[in-house]
């Protein structure tokens, strides 16, 4: 046991990595001695204390408060039994020598299974306790056996939670870092979109509709209005594509006066007229008459598309 000597205040042991300090003068009980120094407790107000613990706890339980052993009268310190350290072992027939050689004994056989899962090339994880190969236990050249103690599914968890913490924290509050991190996903999404649309085009262009759906319509509108100025003949063909497949579309018994009403009454309220099913789709094409048309926001009617209708299959 650490004694002081020497008076010594508190602040000073502290600095010097003291666990305890003298003062020289007596405690609330008139105990004159060591204090510890992570709380100035006395040293014999806590050992008397924790005697107190141990017979409220003897109480509580319904045993006395000290155990005997039964052949020298001494205090029982080996548990299970009721004897003595000293007399336990006379009781077994081991002197310290005995005791000692067991001891080192089960050292050796504890090193032999560690050697013997070393050879299998398996370890047994500390926290879920199962014995997996060492591939499953990531690399530490701190560790023993140059890996860790946790297996991959025991560690993997906990640190990517960890790491998605960090990663949140830096990114409110370093604007570079959030940038370079914009930067990286969209050089991912240029690389995974150019893959996409040369082993599957047709999941590209549904992303790409996807994409432009979740757009601004204003803005939406602006690029067409710059791709076909760019373009000039790209509108007409679009146009007359159109047109085309209006007239195609369009049935000798349809009402061509309900028709332009419906466009005229699109115009005073700005709407657009949309066909309920749609004239150009893969999958069915409808008719250009009066029954087949409706007024929709800009914005619906962008988000429909060709690829809705009622009844569709």
């Amino acid at each position: 046991m650490l004694q002081i000597s020497k008076h010594l205040s508190r602040e000073n042991a502290r600095t010097l990595g003291f666990p305890r300090y003298f003062t020289g003068r007596p405690c609330a009980n008139g105990h004159v001695c060591d204090r510890r120094v992570r709380d100035g407790v006395c040293v014999e107000c806590r050992k008397n204390a924790r005697k107190r613990e141990r017979r409220a706890k003897a109480a509580k339980e319904g045993r006395p408060a000290t155990s005997v052993c039964v052949v020298c009268g001494g205090r029982k310190r080996s548990q299970g039994t009721n004897f003595c350290q000293a007399c336990f072992r006379w009781w077994r027939g081991r002197c310290v020598e005995t005791e000692r050689a067991l001891r080192d004994q089960e050292k050796r056989d504890a090193d032999l299974k560690v050697l013997a899962r070393e050879l299998a090339g398996t370890k047994i994880c500390k926290r879920c306790g199962a014995e997996k190969a060492e591939t499953d236990f990531r690399r530490h050249s701190g560790c023993h056996g140059g890996r860790l103690s946790v297996c991959r599914a025991c560690d993997g968890g906990e640190r990517n939670r960890k790491k998605r913490a960090r990663h949140k924290v830096r990114l409110e509050s370093d604007p570079e870092y959030k940038a370079a991190e914009y930067a990286k996903k969209r050089q991912r999404d240029k690389r995974r979109m150019a893959r996409l649309k040369t082993e599957d085009p047709d999941a590209y262009r549904a992303q790409m509709r996807k994409r432009r759906g979740k757009r601004d319509p204003q803005k939406e509108a602006e690029r067409r209005r710059r791709r076909y100025e760019a373009n000039p003949g790209l509108k007409r063909a679009e146009r007359k594509r159109y047109e085309a497949a209006q007239l195609r579309a369009t049935p000798v018994w349809a009402d061509h006066d309900k028709i332009k009403q419906i466009y005229k009454t699109a115009s005073v309220f700005d709407y657009e007229v949309d066909h309920i099913v749609p004239l150009r789709s893969p999958i069915v094409c409808g008719l250009h008459v009066e029954h087949n048309l409706q007024l929709l926001d800009g914005r619906e009617n962008a988000r429909k598309g060709n690829r809705y209708w009622p009844d569709m299959p």
